[in-house]
């Protein structure tokens, strides 16, 4: 699941998930992001940017809190570079925190096949 406001990078983001296979849902909204992520149950949820209309880090509590997301890996992908914002992050639940770059169109699909793959190798420990 992409979290993003849906204008700009977001859809650049949408296109390389696309391309390494995985099914997108995009929300731009937070209380529809918890909502799609409790019914869907997404293999990772993608968050592009800070949102205006909430806390990003309040809705990434919010997950964590709830018995339906509460395992769902979160990945952080910001602008933001500053290690006082990335422990918040951390801190707030957030799994993983990738900081966009010049590189960001290489190491975001590179990061995404390790988390993904990580998703995978649990499902199967998880059932065996």
């Amino acid at each position: 699941m992409l979290f993003g406001n849906k204008s700009g990078q977001p859809a650049r983001t949408r296109f390389i998930l696309e391309t390494l296979g995985s099914n997108v849902i995009e929300e731009a909204h937070w209380l529809d992001g918890l909502n799609a992520a409790a019914t869907l149950h997404p293999d990772l949820i993608l968050i592009e940017t800070w949102q205006p209309d909430i806390n990003t880090l309040e809705f990434c509590k919010a997950l964590k809190r709830n018995l339906q997301t509460r395992f769902i890996p979160i990945i952080m992908y910001s602008d933001e570079s500053d290690s006082k914002a990335i422990l918040t992050a951390y801190n707030y639940g957030v799994d993983y925190y990738i900081v966009k770059s010049s590189e960001a169109e290489i190491e975001l699909p590179l990061f995404l096949k390790v988390a993904l793959s990580r998703v995978s190798q649990r499902l199967l420990q998880a059932t065996a």
